[in-house]
């Protein structure tokens, strides 16, 4: 279900892990060799498709196709219907894959951060072998909305809603069972995403009617590898304060964290850079950057730097703020509450602020809520 190594091949991603492939030839364990790339400690999804194609031609593809129509009654293809030394070939690069996801689950704490696939191909294993579960014919997607005027057609054929309900939702419950083998989280993407973010202004609107509190609309956006954040601006210009942090691939090397911290830092929205070096205090060593380098870009943009008050964050460290300070950078002081007592982390950031000897006036939410709103507004807005 993670891994797909050709468009068109009858095994599912990781879930045909072979017990009993003790005897693969010479010439397929030197090709699948080729396959042992990992890139930020995941195994490449390019490299692996890359291989497929060049080892199975298109003749093959459709051979592969026709054989559609000769199943057994348990879902498998005869002998005639597949070529058995490409299929041997591809369930022993699955199981590099599957091994190399397996060690790095057990090098880190807790698992890794996946992502849940929101689909399969057409002419793939899981259609082919549920095919009274799915809706023949029909192709997910998403209606219109302010990323994508014409709508998205994803071109995967979705599981039928009746049919899944009638299974006790069997084929999504081993889906997830499978994915979570290595995964301490999963992450669904295109699920409600702007919808849902709207529905949450709409909320903060109907409870700021009932609260003397000032509300902000606001998000923790996600900084991609190329340095993007997950919103576009037409999103992030209408809230009230954005958050730019890192929770993905932390294992790039400096140069590549260094590029792409400095093309969000860049940005013309303003932005808190959030957890900024993204250590985890025992467990996960801060990010390698030029961290310097990434400081003067936020000074010459328009940025501040978060203190990150969770006792296992506790970033940034003190010498990089004071590097900051020296930048003329401003800060924000933040709990990282996750929860009500939470809020209580607010004393440790202002711990790790003197340390950094960082002055009142440097910190932005000490200032009263309308200026600390206009300091921090994306757009610029007054």
């Amino acid at each position: 279900m993670l891994t797909r190594i050709a468009d068109w091949l009858f095994v599912v991603g990781l879930t045909a892990v072979l017990g009993g492939l003790s005897c693969v030839p010479t010439r397929l364990e030197a090709q699948a060799a080729r396959s042992r790339s990992v890139i930020d400690g995941v195994v490449s999804d390019t490299n692996l498709v890359a291989l497929g194609e060049a080892t199975v031609t298109a003749a093959e593809a459709d051979r592969y196709r026709a054989a559609l129509t000769r199943l057994e009654a348990d879902g498998r293809l005869t002998d005639a219907g597949v070529d058995v030394e490409a299929a041997a070939y591809h369930r022993y690069v699955q199981w590099i894959a599957e091994e190399q996801i397996a060690a790095l689950s057990r090098s880190g704490p807790g698992g890794l951060y996946l992502d849940l696939p929101v689909g399969v191909h057409p002419d793939g294993y899981d259609v082919w072998r549920e095919r009274a579960t799915f809706a023949p014919g029909v192709s997910a997607g998403a209606p219109p909305d302010d990323l994508f005027a014409g709508g998205q057609d994803w071109g995967f054929p979705p599981p039928h809603p009746e049919r899944i309900r009638g299974q006790g939702y069997r084929y999504l419950i081993e889906c997830l069972r499978h994915a979570m083998r290595h995964a301490a989280a999963l992450r669904v993407d295109h699920v409600e995403h702007v919808d849902r973010l709207r529905a949450q202004w709409d909320e903060i609107a109907r409870v700021q009617e009932t609260v003397s509190v000032r509300l902000l609309r606001g998000t923790e956006s996600d900084i991609l590898a190329d340095g993007s954040l997950d919103y576009p601006d037409s999103i992030l210009e209408q809230l009230d304060v954005v958050i730019a942090s890192i929770h993905r691939r932390h294992r790039m090397d400096a140069s590549q964290m260094t590029e792409r911290l400095t093309r969000a830092m860049a940005l013309p929205c303003f932005k808190i850079w959030g957890h900024a070096l993204g250590r985890l205090i025992s467990s996960r060593p801060p990010i390698e950057c030029r961290v310097e380098d990434v400081l003067d870009v936020a000074a010459a943009s328009r940025a501040a730097v978060e203190i990150n008050g969770d006792p296992r964050r506790l970033d940034l460290a003190p010498r990089w703020l004071r590097a900051a300070r020296e930048r003329g950078l401003r800060f924000v002081v933040s709990t990282d509450a996750h929860s009500m007592a939470e809020l209580g982390n607010v004393r440790y950031g202002v711990a790790m602020a003197r340390r950094g000897w960082v002055r009142r006036g440097e910190v932005l939410n000490t200032a009263t809520a309308q200026a600390f709103a206009r300091s921090v507004a994306p757009a610029g807005r007054p």
